[in-house]
C-alpha cells in the first residue's frame, strides 16, 4: 500500500499540474514540462517518510534490512519515471478536455482492486493465461511487485524480465508521447485556459 500511496497521488496531481499553475504560466516564462515532475517530487518526500515508518515498523516486527533492499533504490526510481511520463501526458490532455481528470481519478479507483495490491495474482489460475499476462504488464504491478519481492521475498530485480521489458516499453511509449504533446501544445496552454 505504501507504493500505491505514492504512485496514486502522482498520477492524479500530476493530471492537473499545469492547469493547477495557471497563475504561474500566464506570469512567468519558463519549461511548462517541468511541473508533473514537480508535482511527483513533491510526493516523493511523502513516500520518503511512509518508508521510514514502514521500516520502524518492520524492525519491531523482527524483519531485518538485507541487501535485498538495495533494489526498491531501482523500483522508487522507476515509481517515479513512470510517474512522470503519465503526467505528462495527462496534464497535456487534462488542458485540452476538461473532464480527463475525473476520467484519471475514476480510472485510479479501479487500478486499485484490479492491480494485485490487496491481493495476490497466484489467485488467477483459474482464469485465461492472457488475463494474467495482461495484469503482469501493468506498470504499476511491476513497481509494487518489486517493493513486496525486495522486502519479503528477496528476489532481485531481473526476476520479473518480461514484465521489466513491458515496463519500459510502456514508460518510454508514454514519456515520447507526453513530451511531443508538451512540445505542441506548449505555446497554446494560456489560450486553453
Amino acid at each position: 500500500m505504501v507504493v500505491w500511496f505514492f504512485i496514486s497521488p502522482c498520477i492524479t496531481n500530476g493530471c492537473n499540474a499545469v492547469f493547477s499553475k495557471v497563475n504561474v504560466i500566464t506570469k512567468m516564462k519558463f519549461p511548462v514540462s517541468i511541473l508533473p515532475a514537480t508535482v511527483v517530487l513533491k510526493e516523493l518526500f511523502n513516500h520518503f517518510c511512509l518508508m521510514v515508518i514502514l521500516l520502524i515498523i518492520f524492525l519491531f516486527g523482527g524483519i531485518y534490512p538485507t541487501w535485498h533492499w538495495i533494489g526498491l533504490i531501482y523500483y522508487a526510481l522507476c515509481a517515479i519515471i513512470f510517474s512522470i511520463s503519465l503526467s505528462m501526458t495527462t496534464s497535456v490532455l487534462n488542458m485540452l478536455a476538461r473532464d480527463t481528470r475525473k476520467l484519471v481519478l475514476a480510472c485510479m479507483r479501479l487500478l486499485l482492486y484490479l492491480t494485485p495490491i490487496l491481493w495476490d495474482i497466484k489467485q488467477l489460475t483459474h482464469m485465461p493465461k492472457i488475463v494474467g499476462l495482461v495484469m503482469k504488464a501493468n506498470p504499476i504491478y511491476y513497481v509494487v511487485q518489486g517493493y513486496r519481492d525486495c522486502f519479503f521475498y528477496h528476489k532481485g530485480i531481473l526476476f520479473y524480465s518480461h514484465s521489466m521489458i513491458a515496463f519500459w516499453v510502456i514508460t518510454l511509449i508514454l514519456f515520447v508521447f507526453g513530451s511531443y504533446m508538451m512540445y505542441k501544445f506548449k505555446h497554446k496552454f494560456i489560450d486553453l485556459i
